[in-house]
């Protein structure tokens, strides 16, 4: 499957025509989309891990003797 999508790549690469162009910016664009969307999901999920992780840690008592 990956050799696929560098074969592809190296199609869209090597053309020069306007279609494959507009293409290939569209393809990059939707990357770029699908990537902020999943690093936004992923960072909520770590904040909110954080946030109970603190207060955990935050409610341990230290007794020093």
């Amino acid at each position: 499957m990956i050799t696929q999508f560098k074969s592809l790549f190296r199609r869209f690469q090597a053309e020069e025509t306007g279609a494959i162009t507009v293409d290939f910016v569209v393809l990059v664009s939707a990357i770029i989309g699908l990537s902020i969307m999943v690093m936004a999901i992923i960072w909520e999920g770590a904040f909110a891990f954080t946030q109970r992780l603190n207060n955990e840690v935050e409610s341990i008592e230290v007794i020093v003797y």
